[in-house]
């Protein structure tokens, strides 16, 4: 998959999506979610950066789980440093920055 097709926005009934029986957890902090809504995320880590990258290879599904604490640099969540409750997130379009 190129570059372009990764960054090109797609449109998706969410009734039609056949969610997996696994996911990728992509630990979130200092966000509300709820089903059905859109927002821009800024990912800095790397490893979130590959997890994206990833997604946009399979289905583009992630899970969006809360962290009960921020994450440092270089630093490992445990499954106890998030919330048991996040949402199916789908990406409908990467863009991608210098920063």
């Amino acid at each position: 998959m190129t570059t372009e097709e990764k960054t090109q926005k797609k449109t998706v009934d969410p009734s039609s999506l056949q969610v997996p029986e696994s996911l990728p957890i992509l630990p979130l902090h200092g966000f509300v979610f709820y089903p059905g809504m859109g927002f821009p995320l800024q990912i800095g880590s790397e490893s979130s950066k590959k997890l994206i990258d990833d997604a946009l290879l399979g289905d583009r599904m992630v899970g969006l789980v809360p962290g009960r604490k921020e994450k440092t640099t270089g630093e490992e969540l445990d499954p106890d440093d998030l919330y048991r409750v996040g949402v199916v997130g789908y990406i409908h379009k990467l863009t991608k920055t210098d920063e």
